[in-house]
């Protein structure tokens, strides 16, 4: 029985293409990291031959120095400009573990933000006290500030928060939203003992 040919997805090319692009990388200099010839990469870019995961996994692990090919400098790969493996396979859109790092911080501050919106509603406000601090100095000398936050409440009663306090508080705040929706799906299974499900 003939085996399945694999279809070629060009779109896998174009990609490790504009990696390359992206860090300066040529195609010998990646040839030589994973030890293929130049024209098989060529057919990937130009998509006449198939990318296979174990490929895109042997491109996202290489490691190593080369010279950019615009400025003419020696770089060194590091953890944050390899490509990855499931940006190459087409699985997300994060070209570099840089790139996945850097998204997961802006969900992060997305998500406080929105947290801030809903204490907003209810007529609290977060304010950036840090300037009304008194300085401080560590053991060269260098003056500095704490990280400060006030939690104002409608009635302008106010809470101090340090950065870490804050991002405890807004975190307890988000459990419990996600606390209450989900009690919205618990299914009784026992009355007796008071057992439930949750159908979430």
């Amino acid at each position: 029985m003939a085996r399945k040919r694999q279809q070629i997805n060009p779109e896998s090319g174009k990609r490790l293409k504009k990696w390359m692009d992206y860090i300066g990388i040529t195609s010998q200099s990646l040839c030589t990291a994973i030890n293929y010839t130049p024209q098989y990469i060529s057919d990937i870019v130009t998509g006449k031959k198939r990318l296979t995961p174990d490929l895109a996994i042997l491109i996202s692990n290489i490691s190593c120095s080369f010279v950019h090919k615009r400025t003419g400098s020696r770089i060194t790969l590091g953890v944050r400009d390899r490509v990855r493996a499931a940006y190459l396979l087409l699985e997300d859109d994060f070209m570099t573990e840089g790139d996945r790092f850097d998204s997961g911080a802006e969900n992060r501050t997305n998500r406080k933000d929105l947290l801030e919106c809903l204490l907003k509603l209810h007529f609290y406000e977060i304010k950036d006290v840090t300037d009304t601090m008194p300085i401080e100095y560590d053991e060269e000398g260098r003056g500095f500030r704490q990280l400060t936050y006030a939690l104002v409440s409608p009635r302008g009663s106010v809470r101090i928060f340090s950065n870490a306090q804050l991002s405890e508080f807004l975190s307890k705040l988000d459990d419990s939203i996600e606390m209450q929706c989900a009690f919205q799906f618990r299914k009784l299974l026992d009355g007796v003992r008071n057992i439930y499900d949750w159908e979430v």
